[in-house]
């Protein structure tokens, strides 16, 4: 008889008593010829999420639970990562969803197919605290390792899973930026080393709340509107975030880049940057146009240095 494949959920709590338990009974109640697991790191919560784990995990043999000092969201993330043991896939979980019951499976259709490091991840369909429909759409990622690194993050860390070998990837990998963003990091890795594959229908509902740690972006002329008026206060530090997710990338010795990678990435990390510098990376691979006003301020930011 053939084994089931093994999946491991990981998800990151703190003060979520309101929608834990919704989340949880989601997760429980999946659909799929698999073995689940899940264990949470609670980020020292202070108010009854505490409780609530240590009950599903009297009554449920798959969930474990650990009680951390207060790191953050990534950070958090980021220690259960390392933490996790051998298993044949791998999921992110927030606290505050609620996944439909294909979720899982669906990643796994997609991926037990692949023999790269692979990582999924699927639209959303965002929703309100009652978990009405919104008219806000979910963001659309597009390939390519400029997008993975200059676009707006549109890839969702709550939506994905990734298999064993991606796993051994993310795992080797110091992070430890606190600004950072665990997400972030994973796509960025997954276009480097391995491969990202994109579902474009949804599988799981985002409640936007109010007291999201990420929550849905504004997109548009919304978007526009929000980054003009942070103009006012600008500093370029702010953009600098493709270089320094960069440098962790090339600082490392534990996974070999890939050649075709390296100098474009060595030229990203860098944290001096000349226009010739902003030239050649724009050179280097097609950066999407869509949407074109975010397609513009990004070529203005690799003139002018400011990554």
């Amino acid at each position: 008889m053939e084994q089931r494949p093994s999946v491991y959920v990981m998800m990151s709590s703190y003060n979520g008593e309101r929608f834990i338990e919704e989340q949880i009974d989601s997760i429980l109640t999946q659909q799929g010829e698999f073995d689940l697991f899940l264990h949470v790191r609670d980020d020292h919560s202070t108010d009854q999420t505490k409780k609530i784990l240590e009950s599903y995990a009297k009554k449920y043999s798959n969930i474990t639970w650990e009680a951390g000092d207060n790191l953050g969201a990534t950070l958090s993330f980021m220690q259960l990562i390392y933490g996790a043991g051998e298993f044949d896939y791998y999921a992110f979980s927030d606290q505050d969803d609620v996944w439909l019951t294909d979720k899982i499976q669906t990643a796994l259709d997609h991926l037990c197919v692949e023999t790269k490091p692979a990582l999924y991840s699927c639209k959303k369909r965002i929703v309100d605290s009652h978990l009405n429909p919104l008219m806000q759409k979910d963001t659309e990622p597009k390939p390519g390792l400029l997008n993975a690194f200059f676009r707006s993050n549109a890839v969702s860390g709550c939506s994905m899973v990734y298999n064993r070998d991606f796993h051994k990837i993310i795992s080797q990998i110091k992070f430890d930026w606190q600004k950072g963003f665990h997400d972030g990091w994973a796509y960025k890795l997954a276009e480097v080393f391995g491969v990202n594959i994109f579902d474009m229908t949804p599988h799981i509902l985002y409640r936007q709340h109010g007291r999201n740690v990420s929550g849905a972006k504004a997109q548009g002329w919304h978007l526009f509107r929000e980054k003009a008026g942070r103009l006012k206060t600008f500093h370029p530090d702010e953009y600098r975030t493709p270089s320094t997710y960069a440098r962790y990338i090339v600082n490392q010795e534990a996974v070999p880049i890939p050649s075709k990678y390296y100098d474009i990435l060595m030229k990203i990390s860098m944290k001096n940057h000349t226009l010739r510098d902003g030239i050649f990376i724009l050179r280097y691979q097609s950066l999407s146009k869509t949407p074109l006003y975010e397609y513009v301020w990004i070529v203005y930011r690799l003139l002018m240095g400011w990554y």
